[in-house]
């Protein structure tokens, strides 16, 4: 199937470049039939990044644009257990309680994670060769209108400066990012959060607003996922995970609907407020 579908999309393409996330050339069987001079966007890291990288470099593909799971996505940590250190996962130990749902302790990838990531090293020459930039990665499942600017500031700040220009971490970089935060907040309004800020306080995990209401149901919502803050900790049948650590429900207890937890709360209530200024380290 997958060989058949990117057969018709590479016909269709018509001299443009090919896009993909690297699932393309790890999972899917069809690396031989996709140009070497595709841009390969890597994420998935079970092994580590560098490992991760040198994988696909290995099979002869040019163009890596990199941002792991395991430190560039802004979204993990304590939501996304799947992407956490063990670390994460356990520091600090505080959590909101709610009888019968996920709800977890840690905190998120920090800055100084961010910042001290360094996606040549470990990398073989034909492998640095490959990588030609990075990114940071957001995914919605865990923001509003209301958290957006602190899930994002300062923190891609970071991953810009390891990107373009390549210094490490010393005692001026804080000073660095504290002054970019404050010009956030004080000349643009935007609600970053402090450098010493790990997410520890953000409640839950939050399904688009199709589920807002009282007893709805939305099937396109229903999923095997599991570990997010705010999940039903028992499926339809009742059955249990099988790993709270893990990425899914045991098969036989199907799928977890969000729209559950969803209905206790009304995310349109949720209001983007303008923050507090701040005083400018210089």
């Amino acid at each position: 199937m997958m060989r058949n579908f990117d057969t018709r999309l590479l016909g269709m393409l018509g001299g443009k470049t090919l896009a993909a996330w690297d699932e393309i050339v790890t999972d899917f069987g069809v690396a031989d039939i996709i140009p070497k001079d595709s841009l390969i966007t890597l994420w998935n890291v079970p092994h580590g990044a560098p490992a991760a990288i040198a994988n696909v470099a290995d099979k002869g593909f040019k163009n890596i644009a990199v941002s792991p799971s395991s430190h560039w996505y802004l979204d993990c940590s304590p939501f996304a257990r799947w992407c956490s250190s063990q670390f994460e996962r356990e520091t600090p130990a505080s959590a909101l309680k709610i009888d019968g749902y996920a709800t977890f302790t840690g905190q998120w990838h920090n800055w100084t994670m961010i910042y001290d990531y360094e996606p040549l090293d470990s990398l073989s020459t034909n492998a640095k060769s490959a990588v030609k930039g990075g990114f940071g990665a957001l995914w919605t499942e865990t923001v509003k209108r209301h958290n957006l600017d602190r899930y994002v500031f300062p923190r891609v700040a970071a991953i810009a400066e390891r990107l373009w220009s390549n210094i490490k971490r010393d005692e001026k970089t804080a000073v660095r990012l504290n002054r970019f935060r404050a010009s956030l907040v004080n000349e643009k309004r935007i609600a970053s959060a402090s450098l010493d800020y790990l997410g520890n306080k953000e409640d839950y995990v939050f399904r688009p607003e199709y589920c807002d209401g009282s007893g709805l149901t939305a099937p396109g919502q229903k999923t095997a996922e599991c570990c997010f803050p705010g999940q039903p900790l028992t499926a339809a049948d009742g059955s249990g995970l099988i790993d709270p650590y893990g990425s899914h429900y045991s098969p036989k207890s199907g799928f977890a609907d969000y729209c559950k937890i969803a209905s206790l709360y009304k995310t349109n209530n949720y209001k983007c407020s303008k923050p507090e200024t701040v005083a400018y380290e210089y």
